[in-house]
């Protein structure tokens, strides 16, 4: 991830040397995202587990996200049952699981962050 910051009239390019006292006067929004690259360099892949569980004629699916609804859905008519239940965050929780189109529309919760 490319990193330009302005400061003053100038630009702070990535790979500069970052001025004493610089990174306290940055946004939290950037400085989140700048811990989110570091994070990512180191663990570029996060292993997880999800579950399929049937008793009769209903299933349950874990995800370790809180799934978009469109999401959901395609979970739930993609299984061979009459009854099928999603549950979301049964464990670990990576944070919001968007579809594609949610980035267009943008919000919260397409938002990089620490928990998604």
């Amino acid at each position: 991830m490319a990193v330009a910051l302005a400061v003053g009239d100038g630009t702070l390019k990535v790979g500069a040397t970052i001025p004493r006292g610089f990174y306290r006067t940055m946004s939290p929004r950037i400085r989140e995202i700048l811990f989110l690259d570091e994070q990512d360099k180191r663990e570029p892949a996060i292993d997880s587990e999800i579950q399929a569980v049937s008793i009769g004629p209903v299933a349950f699916v874990s995800i370790p996200g809180e799934l978009f609804c469109p999401l959901g859905r395609r979970i739930k008519r993609a299984f061979p049952f009459p009854v099928a239940s999603v549950v979301t965050r049964p464990n670990k929780t990576f944070g919001y699981l968007p579809t594609a189109e949610a980035f267009v529309v943008g919000g919260y919760e397409v938002r990089f962050g620490r928990p998604s």
